[in-house]
């Protein structure tokens, strides 16, 4: 069975490909990568196609209660639905977007 080079590699590998060759690999990161395929079989599950799956942010925003009552607060609050879509001012180069276009629904926006 194939092994990781050490308890470090994922670290490694994240660097890497973070901060000096994203697409172009060395030899350290070929074997990472296969590694991870060699080892994945334990990890794969699948789910039925009936599921459905929300994308989720941390965070949350503040929303007043009990407005014009003696005991008006502000609470935390979830995101509203609008905020969980991606908004392309503020959207980076990604695993599946490039720079300005945020990708929701498998289309660019």
């Amino acid at each position: 069975m194939a092994e990781f080079a050490s308890t470090d590699s994922y670290r490694r590998f994240a660097q890497t490909v973070k901060l000096k060759t994203r697409y172009v690999h060395d030899d350290e990161v070929r074997e990472f990568l296969a590694t991870v395929m060699a080892t994945s079989e334990s990890r794969r599950d699948s789910i039925e196609e009936s599921v459905i799956l929300f994308r989720a942010q941390r965070g949350y925003v503040w929303r007043r209660e009990s407005v014009g009552e003696e005991d008006e607060d502000e609470v935390q609050d979830a995101f509203p639905p609008e905020r969980m879509k991606p908004n392309a001012e503020f959207a980076g180069d990604g695993r599946v977007s490039p720079r300005g276009y945020a990708v929701e629904d498998d289309k660019c926006i």
